[in-house]
């Protein structure tokens, strides 16, 4: 249904919809690959996107994070109250913004990540290798060049976060 599309459009159906194809993807993944790993865990997908991505990426201003993994502030809310509940993230207010909070993965938070990792890897490891090597790449291009397209262009100079200038003064004390 792509290889031919009409600059008007009126040539794809809603199930040819890009929107509507990816939405489906990912429907499917997370019922047949991502909760089979986060279940035994007690955590939602939204909680383990927030978890992971305070592993990898460290302390952050709630709004930054929200940026980073293009969820809602809403959902990261929720997420967050769930993981600090659990003990597994922390939120502490920004020393230079009174109306901000710092949010960090806490020992235990690493841990469970430590544990899910690998299980993680694994299943998107086995979903990946249903598509040939050429196939991944060319995949991997196409999502790289249509989130270049939707994403809002950068700003010359990046703002340092909070989150890293607090980092940066507990390192120096």
């Amino acid at each position: 249904p792509w290889l031919q599309v009409a600059a008007d459009g009126r040539s794809l159906k809603l199930e040819d919809f890009l929107s509507f194809r990816l939405s489906r993807l990912s429907t499917l993944v997370q019922r047949e690959v991502t909760s089979k790993y986060l279940e035994t865990q007690g955590l939602s997908l939204p909680d383990w996107r927030v978890l992971a991505s305070l592993a990898q990426y460290g302390s952050l201003e709630t709004r930054e994070l929200a940026q980073r993994i293009l969820m809602d502030k809403a959902a990261i809310s929720r997420a967050l109250d769930s993981l600090v509940f659990q003990g597994l993230a922390s939120r502490t207010p920004d020393p230079h913004h009174a109306q901000r909070r710092i949010v960090s993965i806490t020992k235990e938070g690493a841990r469970m990540v430590r544990r899910i990792m690998p299980k993680a890897q694994r299943a998107h490891a086995s979903l990946l290798l249903q598509l040939s090597s050429l196939e991944r790449r060319v995949l991997d291009q196409a999502i790289t060049k249509l989130v270049e397209a939707l994403s809002p262009p950068r700003r010359a100079k990046p703002v340092k976060s909070s989150a890293k200038k607090l980092t940066a003064s507990r390192q120096t004390r």
